[in-house]
């Protein structure tokens, strides 16, 4: 019988506020939440202005919910806070 260890999540997978581990949301996932696409978001990957992704599989990215609102949250800020 094959018996499998659990994953050993860090800090930075589980949310703070929620004390919850996050959901991961796979690209057209992200698309769908943030209305962009993902040209777009592998565009501002590449100028440093959208969270990078876990990789979770040996061709699978994945996002962190938690980052994505954070990612949303400021964007929002910034934009109100623009004359």
């Amino acid at each position: 019988m094959t018996t499998f260890a659990l994953p050993e999540y860090s800090q930075a997978q589980v949310n703070p506020e929620r004390r919850v581990i996050d959901r991961l949301l796979l690209p057209a996932e992200v698309c769908d939440r943030i209305r962009l696409s993902l040209k777009t978001i592998y565009r501002l990957r590449r100028m440093n202005q959208f969270p990078e992704p876990m990789v979770v599989g040996q061709r699978r990215l994945a996002w962190r919910e938690s980052d994505i609102e954070r990612w949303l949250a400021s964007r929002t800020t910034a934009s109100l806070a623009a004359p």
